[in-house]
């Protein structure tokens, strides 16, 4: 912090600072600040990306969503706007699930045993795709999850030397 408030200019202060406390510390409020900091200093995608997550991680994905829109207006190319539109996405889908599992609680006093009970109570028409090819469940404390962990999934591709 304290470097921060004199090397303005830096993004690696508020990168690093961002990165321990979410690894060390586990604690995703306070990364998510540094991160967006060093997103908005940088203009770095992989910054963005991390200060998005980390909102999500840290139960407020609407400011994640409002950050990413802020950093979509601003991005200086087409690859990063579609980067950061498909992180929008995802973060979308993840609130909309969020609030059909809160209705749900309300709804019948207990948590879904499963996403799909969203759609069969009439919670939900259908359950949203991830964007990044996963997909979405509930984990064991009830939060909304995908097996993609928010990041593209690469196809299996054959290696060269294998036969088909």
């Amino acid at each position: 912090d304290y470097g921060m408030r004199y090397r303005t200019w830096d993004s690696q202060l508020p990168f690093f600072a961002g990165f321990n406390c979410a690894y060390f510390m586990k604690d995703y409020k306070k990364a998510a600040e540094y991160m967006e900091k060093a997103a908005v200093i940088s203009h770095n995608s992989l910054y963005t990306t991390l200060a998005a997550r980390f909102f999500y991680e840290a139960g407020t994905t609407d400011l994640g969503i409002v950050f990413i829109e802020s950093m979509i207006k601003n991005a200086k190319d087409d690859n990063e706007r579609k980067l950061y539109q498909t992180r929008r996405d995802a973060l979308l889908a993840i609130q909309q699930l969020t609030s059909a599992v809160e209705r749900y609680k309300q709804l019948f006093g207990v948590t879904p045993g499963s996403l799909v009970e969203l759609v069969t109570r009439g919670i939900l028409r259908r359950l949203p795709a991830d964007p990044y090819g996963g997909t979405f469940y509930l984990d064991e404390k009830g939060i909304v999850r995908s097996t993609s962990k928010l990041a593209f999934i690469k196809s299996d591709v054959k290696k060269q030397d294998e036969k088909p």
